[in-house]
């Protein structure tokens, strides 16, 4: 995977890289097949908190599809940190969509073989009636 880390309005140290590309490397457990992870850090002005507000945002490229999270905290670790439990919880519903699809789509096959078969038993079961 691919981690490409932007900053804006704070400066980019080694430990703040090192620390998100580590979290977001981590979400290869969930889903093997990610391509490139752009993360955007960025200090925050307009909202309601005073003081320093952080926020984290990234999008997870993956094949056919893109995956966005984002998360606001008043500590760059912890926004960090937040933003990786919104990944998990984004790439775990697309998965259970994917599945329950893929499901969907086991049980119409099975229901069209079921009733093929149950007409070719009885048109079977007409002619060794003759």
């Amino acid at each position: 995977m691919q981690i490409q880390i932007y900053a804006k309005d704070i400066e980019l140290t080694q430990a703040i890289k090192e620390y998100a590309e580590n979290k977001i490397g981590g979400l290869d457990k969930f889903l093997e097949n990610i391509i490139e992870a752009q993360i955007d850090l960025a200090r925050t002005t307009e909202h309601h908190k005073q003081g320093e507000v952080y926020e984290a945002s990234a999008n997870l490229v993956v094949p056919g599809d893109k995956i966005h999270a984002a998360f606001t905290s008043e500590n760059l670790y912890t926004a960090i940190d937040g933003l990786v439990d919104e990944l998990q919880d984004e790439i775990k519903e697309k998965k259970g969509r994917r599945n329950t699809r893929q499901m969907a789509g086991f049980r119409k096959l099975k229901d069209m073989m079921t009733s093929f078969w149950t007409r070719k038993r009885d048109n079977n079961e007409d002619v060794s009636e003759e």
